[in-house]
């Protein structure tokens, strides 16, 4: 229909046709369509477009773009430029709640009409800075798995630590140098990540679920990506500032690995680890082979003290809260 909206990362050509180079581009590019509300913003010559569908008209683009704008240049200036020229978040807001999903220049979210206040306010946010630091892995950083996807038969890469963890990672630091959360709050959602990852297998490393997580064992395990995944990144950052004398932590690293391979030039999946030590230190070979490719406990306090805070491990007991022993019970109304 002439009234219809349609919103994608895909170039849309003069012959008024979307244009995709091959199927890795049409499945990486999601197109929504229909009754859409529009907004955009030039984040320092990056191009963001927002597209929302709202069944019932409640949710505008731009009451998300307001929500999230500052995340979009808090990222920028994480990474000193953002490294595309264009990028499209697709809204679906109706009955339910399914979450989000990346893709190389937009990505698209699922979320119920019911309380969108609170989730433009609270949610959104952070779930922006994560799919949209996917710009940087795996888009900029990957492996040959990623670049050659086979989607008959999905292989998994090892390297699942990078582009979830580090992002989860990095979609935290960013807020927190940006301002836009304070140090307290970051503290907090690293003291959340490490609760969660204690209700899953402490004998599941990061390289083992990243190699099993096609399989059903591996999916029971998946969801720590984001929690033990994020939790290592910001110790490699801590180790990386350390050996480098706090002049290149992981941020920057990253920045290095996206100008050494780009979109179009994979790294070998087998060497990675190898490779990343080579740019950085050669200490970061045991880095990586204590806390990724095995699970050896994680060194939080060491780490942290490192930095100037201390670290108390504590857990619930089981007893109940104390009380006067006193009880107050109704009977008879009274």
């Amino acid at each position: 229909p002439a009234s219809w909206t349609v919103g994608t990362a895909l170039p849309r050509g003069e012959d008024g046709l979307y244009h995709a180079e091959d199927y890795d581009h049409i499945v990486d590019s999601p197109v929504l369509m229909g009754r859409l509300s529009f907004a955009e913003v030039d984040v320092r010559g990056t191009d963001v477009e927002l597209y929302t569908y709202s069944k019932t008209d409640k949710v505008k683009s731009e009451q998300i773009l307001e929500s999230v704008r500052d995340i979009l240049f808090a990222s920028d200036a994480f990474l000193g430029k953002l490294p595309v020229d264009r990028y499209a978040f697709l809204f679906h807001f109706e009955d339910m709640s399914m979450g989000a999903w990346e893709h190389s220049y937009s990505s698209a979210y699922v979320y119920a009409e019911d309380g969108f206040e609170q989730a433009i306010a609270e949610s959104i946010p952070s779930v922006v800075a994560h799919e949209f630091f996917h710009i940087v892995t795996p888009l900029n950083i990957h492996s040959e798995i990623i670049e050659d996807f086979n989607f008959a038969e999905p292989v998994a890469s090892e390297h699942l630590w990078l582009y979830e963890g580090t992002t989860e990672w990095a979609s935290d630091m960013l807020q927190l140098r940006a301002e836009l959360i304070d140090l307290e709050n970051y503290l907090n959602r690293l003291s959340t990540k490490l609760n969660i990852d204690d209700r899953f297998d402490p004998s599941y490393s990061l390289s083992k679920l990243s190699l099993t997580s096609y399989t059903s064992e591996g999916q029971r395990q998946y969801g720590n990506i984001y929690q033990r995944g994020a939790v290592v990144a910001g110790l490699l950052d801590i180790r990386l500032l350390e050996l480098s004398g706090a002049s290149k932590g992981l941020r920057e690293v990253l920045i290095d690995l996206s100008n050494r391979y780009g979109p179009d030039r994979p790294f070998d999946e087998e060497s990675f680890f190898d490779t990343f030590a080579e740019l950085t230190h050669p200490e970061i070979t045991d880095f990586f082979e204590s806390y990724v490719r095995n699970a050896n406990p994680l060194p939080i306090a060491d780490y942290y003290k490192k930095v100037g805070l201390r670290y108390d491990l504590q857990r619930a007991t089981g007893a109940t809260e104390a009380s006067a022993g006193l009880e107050i019970n109704v009977q008879e109304g009274k």
